[in-house]
């Protein structure tokens, strides 16, 4: 985006803790009013420092991932939370990508499609980590490939009901996810449903 029409600063995030291999600190990074904002380390090499934030508000709770690999210390940042917000690889789909990729001379894309899996997390990782942490709702988003259609959203999610103890669904551009207020629910909508 221009920066003329979205200045942004950058703030140094302070986390609780020596750094570790173990990537599992967190600290708060934004308290206004009822409003606490979280950052939470999280394992996405060779990229660092990396974070996942936690949005908590009058007893709703979301975490936001961003990009990770397989991260087992998130448990604790996402413990209780609402919603779970995660990106997701499906490897075997990137995996089908590479082989054609290979299979036309096209080495580049090919690499590209290989060296993607060692950094983001699958699905079934994701679903995982939301058990453990007692998620409500697991929400995919940032999904590599982009599943546009039934057939590729099926695929991309193949094993997801067999480990996934609770909700989940796969976000699309002007999805909407609300947390009213003093409610559990968690409603699903699409921003065009809205009305104004």
């Amino acid at each position: 985006m221009p920066s003329a029409t979205w200045p942004m600063v950058a703030h140094p995030i302070e986390l609780d803790g020596p750094p570790s291999s173990a990537k599992d600190r967190t600290g708060l990074i934004l308290e206004d009013g009822p409003l606490r904002v979280t950052a939470i380390e999280v394992d996405h090499a060779p990229i660092s420092p990396v974070y996942a934030y936690r949005f908590d508000y009058k007893g709703r709770s979301v975490v936001i991932t961003g990009d990770l690999k397989y991260h087992p210390p998130l448990v604790k940042g996402a413990a209780g939370v609402d919603v779970l917000v995660s990106e997701a690889i499906a490897k075997s789909m990137t995996r089908s990508l590479e082989q054609g990729a290979r299979a036309v001379g096209r080495e580049q894309t090919a690499t590209i499609m290989h060296d993607i899996e060692d950094y983001h997390i699958t699905p079934e990782e994701a679903a995982q980590i939301a058990n453990e942490a007692q998620v409500t709702l697991l929400v995919f988003y940032h999904l590599l490939p982009s599943p546009d259609a039934f057939l590729t959203r099926r695929l991309f999610t193949n094993g997801v009901g067999e480990v996934r103890r609770g909700d989940w669904t796969m976000a699309d551009d002007g999805s909407l996810y609300t947390l009213p207020i003093g409610s559990k629910a968690v409603r699903i909508e699409r921003m065009s449903d809205r009305p104004g």
